[in-house]
């Protein structure tokens, strides 16, 4: 609401009265020798009468694909670092069902003002939590006076468009362009503001290479490229039901922000620009091949790219665009797809190329089909890693390393072995706790030296095998490598990098594990190498050995295995109550059996909600020192169960 404010500028302290109060009756209220002074000094000026508070409630998705799940944000400013955990309840209903579900949503530890619900699933036989619908429904989501609705569709609904995978190695050094001052790949002169303005152009990005009738231009969003700090753009395409995670995307924005990564212009980070093309939404299909060839049964990824990279507002000039827009967006752009599947890898979770340009994430075995946010996120930035040249374990193979705090370590790039693990890549290269370490030894291990600080960032948890502890030794601490319940022991060996259930099968006990600074790593230019000719055949240089949804389940299943170890290493005495020691431990461990048996159906909340039941009971069983020992690790896997639910 706007309103009109008088300022009696008289006053030694400003005074505001709206102009609901009335003109007439402040002239009642004055001598009248004082009128005409005080008209001379009244000015009429529009102020907001309130701070506009920017609140919205969507569907992530629109259409939902029948069988497959879906979130409702909701969104509201003045929710943001408010300290409070809030949460609301909304209405969901469907042509179906009319009566419908009630869904709670709730804000994260960001406390940034966005709530998000658990995925639902739009299904034709709904379970607890679930929604019945059926194709060609429509649903809908209210709270308060907000609402919104997508539609149902069938999984294979229309035909995909595919042509000949273009193909094209034309790129620049940026020399004939003003130069690249900060070494993103986008010329200076593309992103050049002032350049912009001086030439009446509405500012952003323009990229004139090769030369055409017409120049590429991307706008602010809202942020503006800049020479003098790193840029890095993808344009995302995705299958129906399929589309990202909108807070998945936004934590990946921040995460790259905030990087340790210098700039020419003093500043630290990295601006990221994701831009979602939702004019070209993908049919639905069970597999995609990658990277696809030219013939009608090996068509995928390359040859739908060839028919939707670009948004249809930039391919509006059909012959300016096959001509010379796309070659122009691809000078900086990169680009994926949000598939179901990739053939013959149902399970994986993405796949991309080394130094390149190209990504596909395939979360089609995951939560809810669609993948949860912790997943999306964790693979988008694991798989945008790959195209910025890092490996599994930063410059080499090696993946598990205990001191590779990073999303491109299977232990790291979801939540499910550390649940408060940062989305990032590693910022510090760590070793032991001697000064200068950089490295672990596997046969020259010395538990009294454990893992080197991560100061001056905050010291984080870590995973080591071969198996996994209960709770977690952090960075800057010792370590008890070989887990015979001390912390003392030197010269040993162990493999800490093998967690064959995950997919870190080392074999080898002898390897030195070597931790980098992965921002130092990044490589922002992939014009000029291999993989960023476009319409390369499927022998490109890629990451075929992605994470499957089977580590993770097997990676949930280690933390419960964990628990159940750490009940029955428990000295008898430490237990009390009517039973015996014994009938209590195997009594807990049939408890958590049942608890592995719905993780590996991906019936997460149910597992979540038993899991947290069991640990209720606790303080029934074990003395308050074992109690308080069982909960902390009992409280970071409930914590991670979460997070594969919303």
């Amino acid at each position: 609401m706007w309103e009109y404010v008088l300022n009696d500028h008289f006053a030694k302290n400003e005074v505001n009265f709206t102009a609901k109060f009335g003109f007439k009756n402040l002239v009642q209220l004055l001598p009248f020798f004082l009128l005409p002074v005080l008209l001379s000094s009244i000015i009429f000026t529009l102020v907001p009468y309130a701070s506009a508070v920017n609140e919205t409630l969507e569907f992530n998705q629109d259409p939902h694909v029948i069988e497959h799940s879906g979130f409702i944000i909701y969104t509201n400013s003045s929710l943001a670092n408010n300290n409070v955990t809030d949460t609301i309840t909304a209405s969901l209903t469907s042509d179906s069902d009319p009566v419908g579900i009630s869904v709670e949503l709730e804000e994260d530890e960001n406390d940034d003002g966005i709530l998000q619900s658990n995925y639902i699933k739009f299904t034709t036989s709904p379970s607890a939590g679930e929604l019945l619908t059926a194709v060609d429904d429509l649903v809908q989501v209210s709270y308060d006076t907000l609402s919104d609705s997508a539609t149902v569709v069938a999984a294979s609904g229309k035909t995909i468009s595919w042509d000949t995978a273009n193909t094209d190695n034309n790129w620049t050094d940026c020399i004939s362009y003003g130069g690249d001052t900060d070494g993103d790949g986008a010329c200076n002169n593309w992103e050049n503001q002032t350049l912009h303005s001086s030439n009446s152009l509405p500012l952003g990005l323009y990229i004139n290479h090769p030369n055409g009738a017409d120049d590429y231009y991307y706008p602010c969003d809202p942020s503006c490229p800049d020479p003098e700090y790193k840029d890095i753009f993808i344009e995302i395409d995705y299958m129906e039901g399929h589309r990202p995670n909108a807070k998945a995307i936004q934590d990946i924005i921040d995460t790259f922000r905030n990087s340790p990564v210098d700039n020419p212009n003093g500043t630290d980070g990295i601006n990221l620009h994701i831009q979602i093309d939702g004019s070209d939404v993908i049919g639905h299909k069970d597999s995609i091949v990658y990277a696809g060839a030219n013939h009608p049964r090996l068509w995928g990824f390359n040859q739908i790219k060839a028919i939707i990279f670009g948004t249809a507002d930039e391919r509006t000039d059909h012959s300016e665009w096959d001509a010379n827009g796309w070659k122009q967006k691809k000078q900086v752009f990169k680009y994926s797809m949000f598939v179901h599947h990739r053939k013959g890898h149902p399970s994986a979770s993405g796949v991309a190329e080394l130094r390149g340009n190209d990504m596909m994430i395939t979360m089609g075995s995951w939560a809810g089909q669609i993948g949860s946010t912790d997943e999306q996120e964790g693979t988008l930035m694991h798989e945008l890693g790959h195209n910025l040249d890092l490996h599994h374990g930063g410059p080499d193979i090696i993946n598990c390393k205990p001191n590779q705090l990073s999303v491109m370590n299977f232990a790291y790039q979801f939540s499910d072995l550390v649940s408060d693990r940062d989305l990032d890549y590693s910022h510090k290269a760590i070793g032991t706790m001697e000064l200068g370490s950089t490295s672990l030894v596997e046969n020259n291990l010395d538990e009294n030296k454990g893992i080197g600080s991560y100061s001056p960032y905050p010291e984080k948890k870590i995973v080591y095998g071969p198996t996994i502890p209960l709770n977690l030794p952090t960075t800057n601490s010792t370590v008890d490598w070989n887990q015979d319940g001390d912390s003392t022991d030197s010269s040993i060996t162990v493999n800490i990098n093998r967690l064959d259930e995950i997919g870190c099968s080392s074999t080898d006990s002898t390897e030195t594990l070597s931790g980098y600074n992965e921002w130092n790593l990044v490589v922002l230019i992939a014009a000029g190498s291999a993989n960023w000719a476009d319409g390369r055949p499927q022998d490109r240089e890629i990451v075929d050995d992605e994470i499957t949804i089977e580590n993770v389940r097997a990676m949930r299943v280690l933390r419960l295995d964990a628990l159940g170890l750490a009940l029955q290493s428990l000295p008898d005495d430490q237990f009390h109550g009517k039973k015996s020691a014994k009938f209590i431990k195997n009594q807990q461990v049939s408890e958590l059996q049942k608890i592995k048996e719905l993780i590996m159906v991906d019936k997460m909340a149910e597992a979540k909600a038993k899991l947290a039941e069991l640990g209720k009971g606790f303080g029934d069983i074990v003395n308050k020192k074992s109690k308080k020992y069982l909960e902390d690790g009992l409280g970071s896997i409930i914590k991670a169960y979460k997070k594969t639910i919303r």
